[in-house]
């Protein structure tokens, strides 16, 4: 089945950020945003002179927990592109991201600029959308219901990758020595629905220019109605979310 990227309003919608940052104006990750991250540092070993990229939201007191001496940089994945080969000795030992939706939207460019920046044998990491979500399986049926589908966009489609895919695109980008697809599929945990909801309208911002505003509320409530017919309550009220995602990994050849 064909994922949409206006459908796909889960882990990975974020704002941009262009400079290295403190500790001190890092920005709140959400709950998911934070769970896959702590994920897929767990999956990496660093030492103190490691000198990181990271690309997406910054996350850079996580990543310190793990070597406090690092350098830790955050850019954008536009910025990425914009970067010039850096010159012997500046290059990176390991190029990350873990909640940007625009490396899940082209996942073969990020790695190609990644592989340029890296330092032979340096490691890049990602965590990207799985192909197969029930959440997003769901959300797509709300959409094209009759209710909604005349504001489908077809021009705002987008193919999301099976792990497969992936690791053809990382030996393609030359990140393919080791390559490793690890896909979590362990559900979230929301501990009531209104908490639920209000993860969800978080990013209803993202439906500006698809679905009027004023009906924004109306058509959250339709998705999460369709999701609890599918994966009730829990006896205590809770939500377990099934969003599963893929932690990437390969070093540069």
């Amino acid at each position: 089945m064909k994922k949409y990227n206006l459908l796909c309003l889960v882990i990975m919608m974020v704002a941009s950020f262009f400079c290295s940052y403190g500790m001190e104006a890092e920005k709140k990750l959400s709950m998911i945003e934070r769970k896959v991250t702590t994920r897929a540092l767990s999956q990496l070993a660093f030492t103190k002179n490691d000198k990181v990229l990271h690309i997406g939201p910054p996350c850079t007191e996580m990543i310190l927990k793990k070597a406090e001496e690092m350098q830790v940089y955050s850019i954008d994945a536009k910025t990425l592109a914009m970067l010039n080969t850096p010159r012997e000795g500046l290059v990176y030992d390991k190029v990350l991201t873990f909640a940007c939706w625009d490396v899940a939207k082209k996942p073969y460019d990020t790695f190609v600029h990644s592989a340029r920046l890296l330092k032979p044998r340096g490691k890049f990491c990602a965590v990207l959308p799985y192909d197969r979500s029930p959440f997003i399986n769901i959300y797509h049926q709300t959409f094209i219901n009759d209710t909604w589908k005349k504001f489908y966009d077809i021009n705002k489609e987008t193919k999301l990758c099976g792990s497969r895919k992936i690791k053809k695109l990382l030996a393609d980008a030359g990140l393919g020595d080791f390559s490793v697809c690890k896909i979590i599929k362990r559900p979230f945990l929301f501990k009531t629905k209104e908490k639920f909801m209000e993860w969800l309208v978080s990013y209803a911002s993202e439906l500006d220019g698809i679905i009027p505003q004023e009906r924004h509320e109306e058509f959250l409530n339709d998705v999460v109605t369709n999701y609890l017919q599918e994966y009730p309550l829990g006896k205590d009220n809770s939500i377990k979310l099934y969003l599963p995602y893929m932690i990437v990994s390969g070093y540069k050849s």
